[in-house]
C-alpha cells in the first residue's frame, strides 16, 4: 500500500500531512471517538494491544499486580475483562485537570506472558537502579503498597 505523506520540518520538531494515513487511524475509532471494539476478534490481538498500552502507560506494581494508567482518555475496561483478567479495581481522579484513571489487576496467565516480553528490557533497568538506590518511601509508594494489601485480600 503506497501512502502519500507531506513532511514539515521544523529545528525542533516534525510534521507529517496524510489523507490515507488520516483515513487508517480513524478506522480504529467509532463515531464517538472510542477504540473500535470489532478490531479485537482474537486473544492475540487483544494481548498484543494490552502489551502496547502496558509499554506505554503500564507498570508491574508487585508479583501478579499490574496497573494501567492514563490522562483524559478512556480505556475499554472490557479489554481486561476479554483477556481474562481477575480482581480488575479502577481508580479515578476527580476535580483535576488533566483527569486521571488507573486500572489495577491481575493478568491471566497468557497476558502475563506478553507482559513478559516487555518487562525483559524496560522494568530490569528500572528495578535494578531502584534496588542499587536506598531511599525513603514516597507517599505514592506507600499508597501503591496499600493497594497492593487491598488486592492480595479480594
Amino acid at each position: 500500500m503506497n501512502i502519500n505523506v507531506s513532511i514539515e520540518k521544523g529545528k525542533d520538531w516534525i510534521c507529517l500531512f496524510s489523507v490515507e494515513l488520516a483515513k487508517i487511524m480513524n478506522s480504529y475509532f467509532d463515531e464517538k471517538g472510542l477504540l473500535n471494539m470489532s478490531l479485537f476478534d482474537s486473544k492475540e490481538k487483544i494481548y498484543s494491544y494490552l502489551s502496547g498500552y502496558y509499554f506505554t502507560r503500564g507498570s508491574k506494581l508487585g508479583e501478579n499486580f499490574y496497573s494501567f494508567e492514563g490522562y483524559n482518555n478512556i480505556f475499554p475496561y472490557s479489554l481486561l475483562e476479554k483477556a481474562g483478567c481477575n480482581k480488575i479495581l479502577f481508580f479515578r481522579t476527580k476535580y483535576h485537570i488533566p483527569g486521571g484513571s488507573i486500572y489495577y489487576f491481575e493478568p491471566s496467565v497468557p497476558l502475563e506472558k506478553y507482559f513478559d516480553i516487555v518487562d525483559k528490557e524496560m522494568l530490569n533497568k528500572i528495578f535494578q537502579k531502584k534496588n542499587e538506590t536506598e531511599y525513603p518511601k514516597t507517599r505514592t509508594e506507600k499508597l501503591i503498597e496499600q493497594i497492593f494489601d487491598n488486592f492480595e485480600q479480594m
